[in-house]
């Protein structure tokens, strides 16, 4: 029987840029056979892969993985797979900080 793995709408934004849609991957026995690997496994290493390339925010990791955010942050962690905070979002929190203080 073949697995036909669902991925959150968020996919279909990231790609599309559209509002709503759903994606199904069919995947082989033959290689689900051979990567013994969940659905649960295989949602949150696709969540992982994006967010490493820069495609997926945090939030949209999590929900690609059915993980809460900080759940997600968790396992990038784990994995010693950095945060992406820039310098822009760095100095947007200082200035928030400051009105929020004033």
């Amino acid at each position: 029987m073949q697995m036909v793995l669902t991925i959150l709408v968020i996919i279909c934004t990231l790609v599309r840029k559209v509002k709503r849609c759903n994606m199904s991957i069919s995947i082989p026995d033959d290689v689900l056979d051979s990567i013994q690997m969940s659905e649960a496994e295989i949602r949150l290493e696709l969540a992982v892969a994006l967010f490493a390339q820069e495609r997926a925010t945090l939030g949209q990791g999590g929900k690609i993985a059915g993980l809460s955010q900080l759940e997600f942050q968790r396992v990038l962690g784990s994995r010693r797979i950095p945060l992406h905070y820039s310098v822009e979002d760095f100095e947007a929190d200082v200035q928030t900080l400051r009105r929020l203080t004033a």
